[in-house]
């Protein structure tokens, strides 16, 4: 089992943020590739092929140039039947590859053309060994490196419940603090030693310049090779192709990489896990993503989330626009969209995961399932060791960050515990996705909870601006990210506040 990971009481001091941000600047033979620019850029996971959608846009590809791992194919597509075909079914692309896409943004914010496709994996290598986390998570070591295949990992031609020692994959996803990638596309590639090419993407740990040497998260790489020798410094994120001895990668090519690219003033769309922040979080501080910096303000929009949430771990969406290599933020969407907080009905704890039924009476319940990889922080001390020794009690409350894996069943990224003061208020918050609307009788549904809302009188829209309910009612559509927060009275929830959190 994978060990369960606390969220650091200790993060890294912000001017340490600008070395990380230099040490990403290196020269001599690295290169970033394209060195691009353009009125809009948006990197992030692919949700669909037809066109193709990142970031809630959709894309027209008709015209672009397609760059994989910095080839132009785009040119194999002369017999596609149409757009689809030629990205799905001749290049290759599919729902869950992170990609870079270059071109411009419509005004709708939800459609835009793309000039230029990039699209570079984040490992391809052996498996070294599998391991199941829970019912439905597994761990794989590729090369040294723990990829996270989940719920949210698209499959291609590749069966998730057996994986051998050798197989060679190709994984696209982002990676997160640890270093560990989450993976929204597999595939597998080969066998090795029989194919012993292979690719890296990440962050230089350290350098061994007299040994021509460094480290991507553990992993050796050795750059002799490369002519000319490139520069290299930690911090750095490179993409590295070579082959694989079984211990080290022997380099054939070392490049810089951006996930960004651009120039001042680009509009910018970008998905990722955050690396670095300060704790707590305030509007106006500055935080990591990879090794971007990114710099919110007090005019920053927050959607699905408060600025307060923001921490190490958390999966963002980030939109605005570069200055001198910072993206500032205009606004800033939570992937983990779906939020609990509630007073604990009960829990059972296995060796694997421990599952939480909140508010005791709810129908149905809802479960929060707990793993190796949930971020826990607070009263850690009742469930970070998933020992059946240590209990969450009826008198702790929770706060959690995560998404559905099941009907009714919330997988946990982040988990709050706290002991319940018995003179405070019980209260409840609910969000996520929108699933029935009830305008007669004023109800939403919300992670299978009917909320009634009758006698709610403080309704908000998607701007935070007050609404009545008539105007809510008139706005909200089925898939909007909703919260709703109410108070335990001991038998029911008293609701008092809808608001919308996303629209799209």
């Amino acid at each position: 089992m994978i060990p369960m990971n606390k969220i650091p009481e200790t993060i890294l001091i912000l001017p340490l943020l600008s070395a990380l941000l230099l040490a990403g600047c290196g020269g001599g033979s690295v290169f970033a590739e394209g060195g691009i620019g353009g009125t809009g850029i948006s990197t992030g996971t692919v949700t669909g092929i037809g066109s193709i959608t990142v970031n809630g846009v959709k894309f027209d590809t008709d015209n672009a140039a397609i760059y994989v791992e910095g080839v132009r194919v785009d040119d194999q597509c002369v017999v596609a039947v149409d757009a689809e075909d030629c990205l799905r079914n001749i290049l290759g692309f599919s729902e869950g590859q992170v990609v870079r896409v270059v071109g411009d943004f419509n005004a709708d914010g939800k459609s835009g053309t793309a000039d230029a496709i990039y699209y570079n994996d984040s490992i391809e290598g052996p498996v070294d060994s599998a391991s199941q986390i829970d019912a439905s998570t597994q761990g794989l070591v590729v090369m040294g490196q723990l990829v996270i295949v989940d719920s949210q990992t698209k499959p291609d031609g590749v069966n998730l419940a057996t994986f051998d020692p050798d197989d060679i994959v190709e994984v696209s996803g982002l990676r997160d603090d640890q270093g560990r990638i989450h993976a929204g596309y597999l595939k597998k590639t080969g066998t090795f030693p029989i194919e012993d090419a292979v690719e890296i993407k990440g962050i230089i740990d350290s350098v061994d310049e007299p040994a021509l040497t460094f480290t991507i998260n553990g992993l050796t790489v050795d750059y002799s090779s490369v002519i000319p020798s490139p520069s290299l410094q930690p911090g750095m994120q490179v993409e590295v192709k070579g082959t694989y001895s079984g211990t080290q990668i022997n380099a054939t090519s070392v490049e810089q990489d951006d996930d960004i690219g651009g120039s001042n003033d680009d509009e910018v769309e970008y998905e990722g896990i955050v690396t670095t922040a300060p704790a707590p979080f305030t509007a106006g501080s500055d935080f990591l993503i990879g090794i971007q910096m990114v710099r919110t303000n007090l005019n920053t929009v927050f959607k699905g989330g408060l600025d307060e949430d923001i921490a190490v771990g958390v999966r963002l969406e980030v939109e605005g626009y570069l200055a001198s290599g910072i993206l500032i933020a205009e606004e800033i969407s939570f992937h983990d969209e779906i939020e609990i907080d509630a007073p604990v009905a009960g829990y059972s704890p296995s060796t694997e995961v421990i599952t939480i039924e909140l508010v005791n009476g709810l129908t149905p319940p809802i479960t929060v399932v707990v793993n190796g990889l949930s971020k826990i922080e607070g009263n850690a001390q009742t469930v970070n060791e998933l020992d059946d020794s240590l209990f969450l009690k009826t008198t702790d409350y929770v706060q959690v960050r995560g998404r559905l894996v099941g009907s009714g069943i919330v997988y946990a990224e982040e988990i709050k515990a706290e002991t319940w003061d018995s003179s405070d208020p019980q209260n409840v918050k609910l969000q996520g996705e929108v699933e029935q609307i009830d305008d007669i009788n004023f109800g939403v549904t919300i992670l299978g909870i009917n909320v009634d809302g009758a006698s709610i009188t403080d309704y908000e829209d998607v701007n935070d601006h007050p609404i009545d309910r008539t105007q809510f009612f008139s706005t909200v559509n089925l898939g909007n990210i909703v919260g709703a927060e109410g108070e335990w009275n001991g038998t029911s929830i008293d609701w008092r506040k809808l608001e919308i959190e996303n629209e799209e």
